[in-house]
């Protein structure tokens, strides 16, 4: 996962960049689903140690995972996050 992908999902989600290590180990997944010409990810991503506490708690449960599509033919970092 390039690093503009990440910093993609962690506006998305409303967390301060500077607080996120990256993904987690063995965290990252995609697929492709030929029926809607669609690739997916997911990925899950782990705080910094010096990250605050209401980011620690934010990434909590789901907060700290990302999922993204991307329609087939589209190039560069234009995947959609949710």
């Amino acid at each position: 996962m390039s690093q503009a992908q990440q910093g993609s999902c962690v506006a998305h989600n409303g967390l301060p960049a500077d607080e996120i290590a990256g993904t987690a180990p063995n965290s990252v997944y995609d697929a492709y689903m030929p029926d809607t010409k669609t690739y997916w990810a997911l990925a899950g991503f782990v705080p910094t140690k010096n990250a605050s506490c209401i980011t620690v708690v934010a990434m909590q449960d789901e907060g700290c995972c990302g999922v993204s599509s991307m329609p087939a033919g589209v190039t560069g970092e234009s995947f959609l996050w949710y």
